[in-house]
């Protein structure tokens, strides 16, 4: 398993959904130069879905250019190798494999061509221009902006204000840059919840906020507390309390 791989899909995917959930599982078989060989049963089992939807999720990752096969299988003990690739997490960068168009993810995740649809509304470009011009790092802008203007379409999008707000005490947070969320990542998490006028020190400790990136995300895909541990094995002790109260909460709410 490779963490940095781990975090990078976190970061910067363009999916959602199951295609999020297979995404991640290639990176949890990864090496650190992103090479992974899991049989699609498993990758199915990860991805809470069947072997032929992995088979034509894969192909069109393949063509979206975030996974690439470097032998295919060739009977039984052969598995399928792939290599994980980086370039083209930023949709609509045509320098790095993605088509002229650019893509935007439906609802089941899947990146479907925007060459007939209309550009996101002047609101909600003003938003996220708002949100970027305030948000502490500015890193993979447009993994951040399919977030946003996924996030802002939903019946459950939080105010503008709201947001806004949650980022400006964020930012006053004086947080190694380091350990910063990425803006996708703090827009997944729905950050904006975890940050409140009663702010206490422990959310202002950078080992503390790591760890609820971890967390946030797997609890709000339902997965289970054990593999929540897997993710802070390498973290403080201290964190593991705090971390399952969040994630109580969240799977509490559900």
């Amino acid at each position: 398993m490779s963490i940095r791989w781990i975090a990078h899909v976190w970061e910067t995917s363009p999916y959602e959904g199951r295609r999020l959930l297979l995404h991640l599982a290639l990176a949890d078989f990864a090496s650190d130069e992103g090479m992974c060989f899991p049989s699609q049963k498993t990758l199915a089992l990860k991805a809470r879905t069947t072997e032929a939807w992995v088979s034509a999720s894969v192909r069109q990752m393949v063509k979206d250019g975030l996974v690439e096969i470097v032998e295919r299988g060739s009977g039984r003990g052969h598995r399928t190798v792939y290599r994980l690739r980086k370039g083209s997490t930023q949709l609509g960068d045509t320098q790095k494999g993605d088509t002229a168009t650019g893509e935007t993810p439906n609802v089941d995740g899947a990146l479907s061509s925007s060459k007939n649809r209309q550009e996101p509304s002047k609101n909600l470009r003003d938003g996220f221009d708002e949100f970027w011009s305030r948000y502490p790092r500015k890193v993979a802008k447009a993994a951040a902006r399919n977030v946003w203007v996924s996030m802002m379409n939903r019946s459950d999008a939080p105010p503008l204000e709201k947001l806004l707000a949650a980022v400006d005490r964020y930012r006053k947070q004086e947080l190694d840059m380091r350990f910063v969320a990425h803006p996708a990542t703090w827009l997944r998490g729905r950050r904006w919840d975890d940050e409140t006028e009663e702010s206490t020190p422990a959310s202002k400790d950078w080992h503390l906020d790591q760890a609820f990136d971890r967390v946030v995300p797997l609890a709000r895909l339902g997965e289970s507390w054990e593999e929540c541990l897997d993710a802070l094995r390498d973290f403080d002790p201290r964190v593991i309390g705090p971390c399952r109260e969040v994630f109580d909460e969240i799977r509490g709410g559900r």
